[in-house]
C-alpha cells in the first residue's frame, strides 16, 4: 500500500511517498486519507508549528501544518486517488464562494456583468481565483477541474435549449477529447457545479448559476448542461431530490431570465440607452418593450421586436394607453387626449400625441413595420 510518511530532510519536515513496510521500518504510522489529510510521525522536530512543503505531482507547495496530540492536520489540503496530498483549496467551498461573490456583483453591476470584474475574481484563502478567461471553458489555476463555460456574444443563440429542455453547449475545439473538453467530462462524472456565462456584447455577459453538465453526446459534439438550485448543493440532500423533471424546469426559466437581459441590453444598445418617445437617457429608468408579447408566436427576443421606453411610457405602452404606428408616428389614445389632471398627465402623455419615434441609426434594427401594425390594431381596438 503506497501512503505518506512525514520525515525530517535538512532539519525541513517532509512528506514523503513511501510503501507501508518502508514507512514502518522508519518508524512512522501512515492512516487513510479522508478530506484533509492526516499524517501521523514520531521525529520531534515535526512536532514544531513551521512552515513545511508538500510534494504534488513533483512539484512543492507550502503549506503551514497544525499539531493535534501528535497528528498533522493539513490545511486546505486533500489526496487524490492515488494517495498524493493535493494542497489546492478544498473544490466545493471554493465554488461556493464563487456564486457568493457573483451574488454580491449582481448587487452591484445588476444582471450584466463586465468582464474586469469576472476576470479579476475573488480571493480565496489567499488565492485569486478569476472567473473567467480567454477560453470558453475555463478552468483557473486553483482548481482541477473548470469553474465556468462562456458562449460568445456573436452566437447569442448558442444556449437554446434542446428538445431533453436542457441547454446545449458545443465542445471546444476540433478535438472531441481535448483538455478542456475532458474537463467537462470530470465536472459531469464527479457532478461539480459551474457558472454559465453568456455573451451579450463585447466585454458584457450574463451568467447563470449554479449550472451542472448532464449529458454528454459525441454524435453532436454537444453537452447538455442543466441549471441546479443552489440550495440542493448542500450535503445532507439525499440525491432523490435531484430529479430530471426539476432540472429542465429551473433550467428553462434560467434561460428565459437570461435571454430577457440579453433583449434588454441589445435593444438600450441599439436605442443609444435613450427612450424612444421621451429621449430620457437615466439607463435605470428605461426598459425593453415587447412590439409582440414574448408569449405571441412572433414575440422572438430580438431588436426588431423591441423599443426602448422609460418606465412611464413602457407602462403605457401595454396597457394600450400609447400606440406606435407602423409608420413610427405616436399616438394617445382619445380619451387619455380629452382629460384634464396635472402636468404630468400633459406632459408625459399628452405632449407626445403625433411625435415621431426616436429610431436606431442602424435600419437593420429598427422596429419591424409588420410588428408594429400589428400591436396598433390592438391598441385601435382598445381605443
Amino acid at each position: 500500500m503506497v501512503g505518506v510518511i512525514v520525515t525530517v530532510v535538512n532539519d525541513q519536515p517532509r512528506a514523503v511517498r513511501i510503501d507501508r513496510k518502508v514507512a514502518r521500518k522508519r518508524g512512522g504510522v501512515i492512516c487513510r486519507f479522508r478530506g484533509y489529510g492526516i499524517v501521523w510521525s514520531p521525529h520531534p522536530e515535526v512536532r514544531r508549528r513551521r512552515p513545511w512543503r508538500v510534494p504534488r505531482q513533483g512539484r512543492s507547495v507550502t503549506a503551514e501544518p497544525k499539531v493535534n496530540h501528535g497528528r498533522w492536520h493539513l490545511p486546505r489540503a486533500s489526496t487524490d486517488h492515488d494517495g498524493w496530498v493535493n494542497s489546492r483549496p478544498d473544490d466545493h467551498l471554493l465554488r461556493m464562494a464563487a456564486f457568493q461573490y457573483l451574488d454580491r456583483l449582481r448587487l452591484t453591476e445588476g444582471d450584466v456583468l463586465p468582464w474586469s470584474a469576472l476576470a479579476s475574481g475573488f480571493s480565496y484563502q489567499g488565492t485569486k481565483v478569476p472567473l473567467i478567461g480567454a477560453a470558453g471553458i475555463w478552468k483557473p489555476q486553483a482548481l482541477d477541474v473548470p469553474i465556468s463555460i462562456t458562449t460568445s456574444p456573436k452566437n447569442p443563440y448558442g444556449d437554446s435549449i434542446g428538445d431533453d429542455g436542457l441547454l446545449s453547449y458545443r465542445y471546444q475545439g476540433s478535438a472531441a477529447r481535448s483538455y478542456d473538453n475532458d474537463g467537462l467530462r470530470r465536472a459531469m462524472n464527479e457532478a461539480r457545479p459551474l457558472i454559465y456565462f453568456h455573451g451579450l456584447d463585447k466585454g458584457l455577459y450574463s451568467a447563470l448559476w449554479p449550472a451542472v453538465i448532464v449529458a454528454d453526446d459525441p454524435a453532436t459534439r454537444t453537452f447538455s448542461v442543466a441549471c441546479e438550485d443552489v440550495q440542493l448543493l448542500r450535503g445532507d440532500l439525499t440525491e432523490t431530490v435531484v430529479d430530471d423533471v426539476r432540472r429542465r424546469y429551473v433550467t428553462r426559466l434560467a434561460v428565459q431570465r437570461l435571454h430577457q437581459t440579453a433583449f434588454r441590453q441589445r435593444v438600450l444598445r441599439a436605442y443609444r440607452e435613450s427612450c424612444s418617445v421621451c429621449n430620457l437617457h437615466h439607463v435605470q429608468l428605461l426598459d425593453a418593450a415587447h412590439i409582440v408579447a414574448d408569449s405571441h408566436e412572433l414575440g422572438e427576443p430580438v431588436v426588431t421586436n423591441g423599443l426602448a421606453l422609460c418606465k412611464i411610457h413602457h407602462a403605457a405602452f401595454d396597457s394600450n394607453i400609447l400606440g406606435v404606428r407602423p409608420d413610427y408616428v405616436v399616438e394617445i389614445r382619445t380619451d387619455i387626449l380629452k382629460e384634464v389632471d396635472g402636468p404630468m398627465l400633459k406632459h408625459g402623455l399628452q405632449a407626445h400625441h403625433g411625435g415621431k419615434l426616436i429610431l436606431p441609426r442602424s435600419e437593420i434594427e429598427r422596429p419591424d413595420r409588420d410588428l408594429l401594425d400589428l400591436r396598433y390594431t390592438e391598441f385601435q381596438e382598445a381605443s
